[in-house]
């Protein structure tokens, strides 16, 4: 499959020694028959490898450029491995708004950030061709899978507690809903940010009705399937959270097409 990492091809180091942040020790694959074939390797935390792989594909197809991200077992955990990116630096918001095609790109990866509550930890970088990217999703997403697996199988092993899972659907929409008006009333600060949150949330309800027929997002669930016990379950939580905040940008994209007409008039 093509989102499962082949670890066979590849030999592993410790990467950045001196360097542990929330994901824990990193690692470096190396393929042993290209050395510049690398990808930085998140295993500490179950759900921070998940968050990153699903994030990753969930940017993807809404065309922000984020590295190539896979799963597979390394050191008996599952891990993300996320394709090394050379010559790329930190991009700062001041340095972004120099170039207009730069500050564009660099506004819409703030957005998606928003979007999968990566916003507090939001990380973007620039490479020598001025593409802008966006790293570091482990912490956005569902965050801790833990909470949301117990309700997801409580719900399941007692009818008394269907009621339940529906407010915990609802809540996510409602957190969705925060996170995206977070968005828009950001970027909406500047004039070019007004038409990127129009389209972003276009792009977010077209992805989230069209997932099911997504030959990239109904890999990335396959993927989980195969390696997991419980896949099924995880991948039903994150298209829960997926359609959360489709319907949450449904909602914001009502008004906000209001709000720009009555401003026209």
């Amino acid at each position: 499959m093509k989102f499962i990492f082949n670890t066979d091809d590849y030999k592993f180091s410790r990467y950045r020694k001196n360097e542990e942040g929330m994901s824990g020790k990193l690692y470096l694959a190396t393929n042993k028959e290209d050395e510049n074939d690398l990808w930085v390797v998140k295993g500490e935390f179950f759900d921070h490898a998940l968050n990153e792989f699903v994030i990753s594909m969930f940017a993807n197809e809404l065309n922000v450029l984020v590295p190539e991200c896979k799963l597979a077992f390394y050191r008996d955990k599952l891990a993300a491995f996320i394709k090394y990116l050379p010559n790329i630096r930190l991009l700062s918001k001041k340095e972004a708004q120099e170039d207009a095609e730069v500050f564009e790109d660099y506004l819409k990866q703030f957005f998606i950030g928003a979007v999968f509550y990566n916003d507090d930890h939001l990380e973007v970088f620039i490479d020598d061709e001025k593409r802008v990217w966006q790293l570091d999703n482990a912490e956005g997403g569902l965050g801790s899978l833990k909470f949301h697996m117990r309700v997801l199988e409580m719900s399941e092993a007692d009818k008394r507690f269907k009621e339940h899972f529906v407010n915990y659907i609802k809540g996510m929409e409602e957190k969705a809903e925060k996170h995206l008006r977070f968005a828009v009333k950001n970027v909406s600060e500047y004039d070019i940010g007004r038409q990127i949150a129009f389209n972003t949330l276009l792009d977010i309800i077209k992805l989230g009705e069209n997932s099911e027929s997504n030959d990239n997002i109904k890999g990335m669930f396959e993927a989980i399937t195969k390696l997991l016990a419980n896949g099924e379950n995880i991948a039903r939580l994150y298209a829960t959270y997926l359609s959360s905040i489709c319907n949450a940008a449904k909602k914001i994209l009502v008004e906000f097409y209001s709000e720009n007409i009555h401003t026209t008039d």
